[in-house]
């Protein structure tokens, strides 16, 4: 699952099963691929059952007849019985593994996107995407409800007596995920100065007027498919220049919706949301983390964070991927940061907006 330090999303793509331990998985040269995957004991019978496309073979199997205690024994055996001698790691095989493979084969890495069929999303997919958005969407209303609850005192929001902080927004929003069938973990409810800081999570009470930043990526437990969120909220009314900043990213993030289609390179949708925020009369220091200071969007499926991706370096976006697009603009020294985020549908001829919670300038401001 994506929250286990061995979580592979090409390998939960391709054999559509849910790893909970490291294995190996091997595809071998040919038309149509041959592929392996070495199940021990104790996960055999359900790789027999669950993975799809792959030959299943029993580490303890394969380590018969080797040196007992051999490193990578399974693995080894594997490929010496298929006469390998050359074998092409993904990018994110750890070194170990590499190194020890070294002393016998000829070992190269192989780059991203791994499976660039991947990138174009199925039918399937996408309405498990769209689940995952639902289930943000419904937590982003839950959280503008409380803050419409809350009274202001001394410059402070509060729920009854005591100041509402941005731990007590994220740990209600983390468990409504949970008891709906979705898990997240580092999600972003920060104000005042943690929100000038884009991945700061946020923490301590919130302040009316202060935008706050409400970034949501949950992904379901029974698909594994992402969503990627995010608002920002106003308590009060906002100071005129933080009200011309959220306008500003608005505009730029509707300008690089309105471009997004297949064959578009997101280096150009990136300028383009960048000439925006400059035409609005905010520039970028990325040397001081002053203003538009990451990339404009990325590809989200089984990883929040996946090819394509929409920033600085050109990469082609093809029909059927689904990306986000987020612009933001951050002032440490004016101690706030504003960022909104939607989920698009890339089509052969223009796109399809994923997301549906409100982002106007009204909408952002609570009474």
């Amino acid at each position: 699952m994506p929250d286990s330090p061995h979580y592979n999303a090409d390998l939960r793509w391709r054999i559509r099963m849910r790893l909970h331990d490291p294995h190996f998985f091997v595809e071998f040269p040919g038309r149509p691929a041959r592929a392996a995957l070495i199940a021990s004991a104790l996960e055999i019978n359900r790789a027999r059952n669950e993975a799809h496309d792959v030959k299943i073979e029993s580490a303890e199997g394969l380590r018969k007849g080797i040196k007992a205690g051999e490193t990578l024994g399974a693995l080894r055996m594997l490929l010496r019985q298929r006469k390998i001698s050359e074998v092409i790691l993904h990018p994110d095989t750890p070194v170990e593994i590499a190194e020890l493979l070294r002393a016998e084969f000829r070992i190269l890495v192989g780059g991203r996107p791994w499976y660039p069929e991947r990138m174009k999303k199925t039918s399937a997919e996408i309405e498990s995407i769209k689940e995952s958005i639902r289930a943000a969407e419904e937590a982003l209303y839950a959280v503008r409800e409380r803050l419409s609850k809350a009274s202001v005192r001394r410059g402070i929001l509060h729920e009854g007596g005591n100041p509402l902080t941005s731990e007590m927004l994220r740990d209600s929003v983390e468990e409504r995920f949970f008891k709906n069938g979705f898990f997240a973990s580092g999600t972003i409810t920060s104000s005042g100065a943690h929100a000038a800081d884009p991945h700061a999570i946020g923490e301590g009470a919130i302040s009316a007027g202060s935008p706050i930043v409400c970034d949501f990526f949950p992904y379901s437990r029974r698909t594994g498919f992402f969503a990627d969120i995010t608002r920002t909220f106003f308590k009060g009314k906002p100071s005129a220049a933080r009200a011309k900043t959220y306008k500003a990213v608005l505009a730029a993030e509707e300008r690089g919706i309105a471009l997004l289609t297949a064959g578009i390179d997101g280096s150009d949708i990136h300028k383009a949301v960048s000439r925006v925020l400059g035409e609005c009369g905010f520039k970028t220091d990325s040397v001081r983390g002053r203003g538009f200071i990451h990339s404009t969007g990325h590809g989200v499926g089984l990883e929040c964070h996946e090819m394509p991706h929409i920033g600085g370096t050109p990469c082609v976006i093809p029909a059927g991927s689904v990306v986000t697009v987020e612009p933001g603009l951050y002032y440490p020294d004016d101690s706030y940061g504003i960022r909104i985020e939607d989920m698009v549908l890339v089509q052969k001829n223009g796109s399809a907006i994923l997301t549906s919670f409100p982002k106007d300038f009204a909408s952002a401001v609570i009474d």
